[in-house]
């Protein structure tokens, strides 16, 4: 059970605290429990599966401090005190909104909007959605807002919604239906209420039973939209065009605009930031230090979702079943702090078909597989790695959506060839320090340094990086090569991507536009038309592949968990696999 510290987040799931159907009041509230005497707070359902619930009696289980005092308002009002002195911007907020609608302490409504700015100001979700939801409230009952806080109302209420707060996310979407504040859109208005009932939130349920509701979306169903907007300009955004600030909070449509917002974002980026480095420090796990075992380190992350990443520390690890399987989408990393000469993973890694996400690995050495050293059935990226002295291919990918992008990445004195993509998959090599070399120890003339395997497979290199530059003294057949219907020329060097849909992300001292590195998917062609193979054709093909040795060694023997598609040079059409596994 993770505690958390900061009062913000589920002391049983981790998860953050957002308010949603529950009132003003602490001691009204039944969907999230607040304990003033030490500050935690939990879900109601987690209070309900978690085991602290039978410690029950009038006595917080976390510090078994007796809860009755606390039910008085006096003493919650006390409490809250206390922890906003000690900086708690959970308390500050909560008191902020006693003060404003006077529960047990008299009612000053410039106090607390103030207050609420304050906890705003250090990044307080909650804050945001009540300080907009205030903003909004006054609207509707027909008073004019002045244009500086028409204009807060709409961007605080987006960037809590970028957070998923449901109240906010609600909201926003009253705001696109009447169009105060923004622009009249009702598609975005159902947009966002759908957004916020599947968050559980009841306002927005009962948005979208209305009758005018029901009936504009039965007039539109096709309709799609974005609810994306500049936080110094307003302007709406287009999803696939704007500069995101990397505490996640705020878009903007250019550098100008994040500069002149500098002043007013600094102090909330600054505490977004370290909640950021927080979380990811709460996702990680270490080998050796919290599992002996990488297979054991992965187990638990693929058992945990609020788990992304292993930690490898210094020394050698052992992988004993020939492949650590990975089947869900992961970050393998090697400590910053050790170089990475000196964290060997000895065995090979294999990204299991099927996985939604990317799997990434970085700063190691993988050394001596059984196999391949990588071989990649689901997309995944490298950065800073060795791949050395594995049996067959140092990395290898396979299918028609599969992407693998490395980056700096070194491959060498393997056995049958460097990096292979096979079957339509794409491989992208970036970095001045990616290097091919004295592969194909074992190879025979048709194994190289790079190969693409089938007319749909790629290997993409990125200026200036050119394949006579990265891949030599490769043994085989060479330093690249086509097989089984490939062209050389699917080897070949690109410009670096420029794409619309890549996201623009700077920091906001020095707002430059950095771009985020996105798979570059490979020519499309129509593949064969697949037939169902017999034991003819399979014994055919094996006798008229060119490829006859290698072919022999490796496809032969494992016919049975073959994966993907084969091409089949006697008959001219593609033979598929009937087990439909993997290498």
């Amino acid at each position: 059970m993770a505690h958390a510290a900061n009062g913000l987040d589920c002391c049983h799931c981790a998860n953050k605290i957002h308010v949603n159907n529950d009132g003003v009041r602490i001691n009204d509230r039944i969907e999230n429990l607040r304990f003033l005497c030490c500050g935690k707070i939990i879900h109601a359902n987690c209070w309900k599966k978690s085991t602290l619930r039978g410690q029950g009696g009038h006595r917080c289980p976390f510090c078994k401090t007796n809860t009755r005092a606390f039910r008085k308002t006096g003493k919650i009002i006390k409490s809250l005190k206390k922890w906003a002195k000690k900086r708690r911007t959970w308390a500050v907020t909560d008191l902020a909104m006693m003060t404003y609608f006077g529960e047990g302490v008299p009612r000053d409504r410039s106090k607390g909007i103030e207050m609420l700015t304050k906890s705003i100001a250090s990044g307080d979700v909650n804050a945001m959605a009540y300080l907009g939801g205030i903003y909004w409230d006054t609207a509707i009952q027909g008073k004019e807002l002045e244009p500086k806080q028409s204009t807060e109302m709409v961007e605080l209420l987006t960037r809590a919604g970028n957070f998923d707060h449901p109240r906010a996310i609600q909201n926003l979407g009253a705001l696109y239906w009447t169009g105060i504040g923004v622009d009249q859109c009702k598609d975005k208005a159902i947009e966002l209420a759908t957004k916020a009932a599947i968050l559980n939130n009841q306002n927005a349920i009962q948005d979208l039973t209305r009758p005018a509701y029901m009936k504009y979306q039965e007039k539109n169903k096709t309709r799609t939209t974005t609810i994306n907007q500049c936080a110094q300009c307003h302007k709406p955004l287009d999803a696939k065009k704007l500069t995101a600030c990397p505490c996640k909070s705020v878009n903007y449509c250019g550098k100008e605009c994040q500069k002149l917002h500098w002043k007013t974002h600094r102090k909330e980026h600054r505490h977004l930031l370290k909640e950021i480095q927080r979380n990811e420090a709460a996702a990680r796990i270490r080998v050796p230090e919290d599992c002996s075992t990488l297979k054991e380190a992965v187990k638990k992350v693929q058992e945990d979702r609020f788990l992304t990443t292993i930690v490898v520390g210094q020394g050698e690890h052992q992988i004993d079943d020939g492949y650590l399987h990975i089947f869900s989408a992961i970050n393998i990393v090697g400590d910053s702090d050790v170089p990475k000469e000196k964290i060997v993973v000895v065995g090979g890694i294999m990204f299991t078909k099927g996985i939604q996400g990317n799997c990434h690995l970085q700063h190691m050495v993988l050394r001596q597989a059984n196999m391949h050293g990588v071989n990649g059935c689901s997309s995944f990226t490298m950065e800073d790695v060795i791949v050395e002295q594995c049996r067959v291919y140092g990395m290898k990918a396979q299918g028609t959506d599969v992407f693998g992008r490395c980056t700096n990445v070194e491959v060498r004195q393997c056995g049958s060839g460097g990096v292979a993509a096979y079957n339509g998959a794409s491989i992208t090599l970036i970095g001045a320090k990616t290097t091919v070399h004295h592969n194909c120890t074992e190879g025979d003339s048709d194994d190289y340094g790079l190969e693409v395997y089938l007319s749909l497979s790629s290997i993409q290199l990125i200026s200036p990086l050119t394949k006579e530059q990265i891949s030599i003294d490769n043994g085989g057949g060479g330093n690249w090569g086509a097989s089984h219907g490939g062209d050389i020329n699917q080897i070949k060097t690109i410009d670096a991507p420029a794409h619309a849909g890549e996201t623009k992300t700077s920091t906001p001292t020095e707002p430059i536009e950095t771009k985020t590195p996105v798979p570059i998917e490979p020519d499309k062609t129509t593949p064969a038309t697949p037939i169902k193979p017999d034991k003819n054709c399979f014994n055919k093909c094996s006798k008229t592949l060119p490829r006859e040795n290698s072919f022999k060694r490796h496809v032969a023997r494992e016919w049975s968990s073959w994966g993907g598609t084969m091409s089949c040079k006697s008959s001219g059409v593609v033979v598929v696999d009937k087990s439909g596994g993997v290498e």
